[in-house]
């Protein structure tokens, strides 16, 4: 029996705004030009403008059909050493996971990957539930040139059948939510929203205690816990489904869902992954360890059909 793998899938929404954009555009015919008319080197986007950050991102193999667009965004790095992504590969259309070599001198160093599979509404993944969709985001309004009429990119969330999200009345931030660890340290400019928000409740302790407690940053972190809460209310008038794209948007830039939890108005407490719209799979693996693309994509597709009736 083949080996698999349990693989969470994250949907969100793909919107444009409209008082922005007065003519919406459909992002699947754009993104099928784009990727169409493009080398791998060609999608590369640098993270940061530090010039001792050489990590990239890029989407390395695609497959579109009539609806649906698939693919695996990688993260690479220059100059570095080994695993590496031949030159010869980053001057293709695309290429596979499977065609990355371990053993020779090129210049470019796979660090990690993920897969994706969007429509013109939807979009679902597999990204790290530590990591936010920001990034993707980024990405793709930078490779379609839209950055002045962005596609917004928004966690999708869901009522419960006890609890609808307009009965929410609070989320509360703990911990690692909202505290930047040392590990998590690494900034570039896709992160500065999720800095603004990880900082908010930290700098009001460390104001509220640094002059009756002598402890280092690092000594405080150890001993003291914070939280963020915010009070949440659906305005009178706006449709569930407006309410459902601001209250995704408000989880946007958090990277750690784990360490959050809402409160209903009735005081019952719900954990996050109770509202996120996620779903798993089992997927087989090859011997390589690489997931069975075909397999994965169908799931996906699935997935995101799913979302026509929400």
């Amino acid at each position: 029996m083949a080996s698999q793998a349990e693989i969470k899938l994250r949907a969100f929404t793909v919107s444009q705004d409209e008082n922005i954009t007065h003519q919406l555009s459909r992002i699947l015919p754009v993104f099928n030009e784009k990727l169409n008319d493009t080398k791998a080197k060609d999608r590369m986007l640098k993270r940061s403008s530090n010039k001792e950050d050489k990590e990239h991102d890029l989407i390395s193999s695609y497959i579109f059909d009539n609806n649906t667009a698939f693919g695996v965004m990688l993260r690479v790095e220059l100059d570095s050493t080994s695993p590496q992504v031949p030159n010869a590969l980053l001057a293709s259309q695309s290429f596979a996971l499977s065609d990355l070599q371990g053993d020779n001198k090129e210049s470019t160093i796979y660090k990690n990957h993920y897969y994706f599979c969007l429509n013109d509404t939807h979009l679902v993944t597999n990204l790290p539930g530590n990591a936010t969709i920001v990034g993707f985001q980024t990405y793709i309004n930078w490779l379609l040139d839209s950055a002045t009429m962005p596609y917004e990119i928004t966690p999708l969330c869901k009522s419960t059948p006890d609890v609808k999200l307009s009965d929410i009345k609070e989320i509360v931030f703990e911990d690692d939510s909202i505290l930047l660890s040392p590990q998590r340290s690494s900034k570039t400019s896709n992160d500065d929203t999720t800095d603004r928000l990880i900082n908010i409740a930290w700098a009001g302790v460390k104001a509220l205690l640094s002059e009756t407690i002598d402890l280092s940053e690092e000594e405080l972190k150890r001993v003291v816990s914070a939280r963020l809460l915010l009070k949440i209310k659906k305005p009178r008038g706006m449709s569930e489904e407006d309410y459902q794209k601001k209250f995704g948007a408000i989880l946007k830039p958090v990277s750690d869902i784990e360490h959050l939890h809402y409160v209903s108005k009735s005081g019952q407490r719900l954990k996050a992954e109770t509202i996120a719209v996620t779903k798993s799979y089992n997927i087989e693996t090859t011997g390589r360890g690489f997931l069975a693309e075909e397999q994965l994509r169908q799931s996906m597709i699935s997935f995101l059909n799913e979302q026509k009736s929400r």
